[in-house]
């Protein structure tokens, strides 16, 4: 193994050395000193050397350097332009006004939210919202639901989804769900873009597995082998937050949020890490 990635890794250099060797800098006045980039590690003196002659005062450095702390050293030594934040006083406007962001729907005394609309479309395809297959008009954020995909008799499931599957996912094809918050009362036939504000995710809940008659998970004992064919999720996990808190942009930016500057609708997430293999139901045509 260890010749295999050091040769990896001595193609990897040369191809780097190749392709920055003539490289065009958009920047102008990037100065490249004859001994060229050097290694491209930053403890390298040739490359240090470039970093440093290179970086510009105002815009720092070239699209070619790769930002990490040891180039931030070489920054740091480099003389650039000086900028100064004035201290603003306790009562004047602050820029944490605007990256927090605030629930439209706040959790009430009751331990409730406002109820809203959910509806969920299934769609062989992946562009498409594709046919309602559930609405629930008076749906409450705070009670805890599971979604269920198939019937099922025991009576603890909250959410059914009963319907027929395209045709084309029957034939070894894909099955997409997607999720909708929107109103409470919206009509059915209405379109959801054309409501007063509405929350939209979509999953994959089909996937290619072959056939558990295939194969013994004790034994590894292989029964019959077969091509692999369409498996549709029984269960899907959507979460949403169990409260209504202020939420900061800025420590939170891989929070996906539907709203405005002036707050956000109810999260609607899809939990793809709580997927189980045992919830794939082979699709029998």
């Amino acid at each position: 193994m260890f010749p295999i990635v050091s040769a990896a890794s001595i193609a990897a250099k040369v191809t780097r050395d190749r392709r920055i060797r003539a490289w065009q800098f958009l920047e102008p006045n990037v100065k490249i000193s004859s001994d060229g980039y050097g290694s491209g590690y930053p403890g390298d003196p040739s490359t240090k050397k470039f970093l440093v002659d290179s970086i510009d005062p105002v815009f720092g450095y070239s699209s070619l350097v790769r930002f990490s702390w040891k180039t931030a050293d070489v920054l740091l030594e480099k003389s650039c332009v000086k900028a100064e934040w004035e201290e603003l006083d306790a009562g004047a406007p602050s820029v944490k006004g605007w990256l927090i962001s605030k629930p439209f729907f706040a959790l009430q005394k009751d331990g409730k939210f406002p109820v809203i609309q959910f509806r969920v479309y299934a769609t062989e395809q992946s562009l498409s919202m594709g046919k309602v297959v559930k609405v629930v008009d008076d749906f409450q954020l705070a009670d805890a639901q599971e979604l269920k995909v198939r019937e099922y008799s025991n009576p603890d499931r909250k959410l059914m989804l009963n319907f027929t599957l395209p045709p084309a996912t029957r034939r070894n094809g894909t099955l997409f769900l997607v999720f909708l918050y929107l109103p409470k009362d919206t009509p059915e036939d209405v379109d959801y873009r054309r409501a007063k504000w509405y929350v939209i995710q979509k999953a994959q809940v089909s996937a290619y597995r072959e056939p558990e008659r295939t194969f013994n998970l004790m034994t590894g004992e292989v029964k019959e082998k077969l091509p692999p064919v369409t498996h549709i999720r029984s269960v899907v996990n959507i979460m949403s937050f169990e409260d209504s808190p202020e939420i900061s942009l800025r420590d939170a930016p891989e929070i996906q949020l539907f709203g405005d500057e002036n707050g956000y609708y109810p999260m609607l997430y899809v939990a793809d890490l709580l997927n189980r293999e045992k919830d794939l139901v082979e699709v029998e045509i």
